[in-house]
């Protein structure tokens, strides 16, 4: 069995390494999801270029919700890829 191996930051260690690789786990496995909608894509998008940890780092600083799942939601049913 292959040796996980964990990300490491020159100034983090410990468990920060771990959530640093679960990160990363997650958004490569959620980019090869297949999208449902434009939705889907605007957040691959921006989870790739870094808009979106941008985003979530001032709205923890505001205090107010970014919005994100309901915009994609929004999107995903005015423009589905799948169609019926």
């Amino acid at each position: 069995m292959a040796q996980e191996r964990t990300l490491h930051h020159p100034r983090k260690t410990g468990k920060e390494n771990i959530n640093i690789f679960a990160t990363c786990v997650y958004t490569y496995k959620k980019s090869k999801m297949k999208s449902k909608g434009f939705g889907d894509t605007v957040e691959k998008i921006t989870t790739a270029t870094g808009i979106k940890k941008v985003v979530e780092k001032v709205a923890s600083v505001t205090g107010k919700p970014c919005g994100c799942n309901k915009r994609q939601d929004t999107l995903n049913r005015m423009f589905p890829y799948d169609k019926k």
